[in-house]
C-alpha cells in the first residue's frame, strides 16, 4: 500500500466458520473500524485489526478462515487533513512516515519479512497449512512455471 502512495481509513476483520459442517455451530461475524485518520502506518492497521477481532471472536467456533481488508483507500497525496491537527499531530505524523520508510527500506534490501510487527515465532502449532494451497502464479513470480523447449 505505502509502495503505491495509498492510505487506508477503515479496517474489516472477518471470521467465518466452515458452511458445510452443519454439524457444527456456525458463527461469520465482521466488523469495520474506521481509522482516526487515513494511514499507511501498519502500527495503526494492526492495532485497529486487533482491537476488531477481540470484538468479534468467541470460544467454542471452529474458524475456518479469517482475514483483514483496508477498506477506503485514498491517494496520499490527495488526502484531506483535520482542521483539527497540530504541530505535535504533523510531527508525530511523520515520526511515523519516516519509521515506515526504514521498515520498507529494511525488507527491501534484506530480503521480505525482515522486520514484522506482532509475529509469532517460526513452527507455532497453529500456523498456516499451506500442504493444500493452490499455486500462486497471479501474484508471485518465483511460482510461475517453467516451460522447457527440447
Amino acid at each position: 500500500m505505502r509502495s503505491q502512495g495509498s492510505l487506508a481509513r477503515a479496517v474489516l476483520v472477518f471470521l467465518k466458520t466452515n458452511p458445510f459442517r452443519n454439524d457444527l455451530p456456525q458463527y461469520s461475524p465482521s466488523l469495520m473500524v474506521e481509522l482516526p485518520r487515513p494511514t499507511d502506518d501498519s502500527r495503526e492497521i494492526l492495532h485497529a485489526a486487533s482491537e476488531a477481532l477481540q470484538r468479534i471472536y468467541r470460544k467454542g467456533y471452529q474458524y475456518q478462515k479469517g482475514g483483514v481488508m483496508l477498506i477506503d483507500l485514498i491517494d496520499a497525496d490527495r488526502q484531506q487533513l483535520s482542521l483539527l491537527d497540530t504541530a505535535q499531530t504533523d510531527a508525530d505524523r511523520q515520526r511515523s512516515q519516516k519509521l515506515m520508510e526504514v521498515m520498507d527500506e529494511l525488507n527491501q534490501r534484506m530480503g521480505r519479512d525482515t522486520v514484522k510487527l506482532g509475529m509469532p515465532s517460526p513452527g507455532a502449532a497453529w500456523h498456516l497449512r499451506c500442504a493444500n494451497r493452490t499455486a500462486r502464479w497471479t501474484t508471485r513470480w518465483d511460482e510461475l512455471p517453467i516451460l522447457h523447449t527440447g
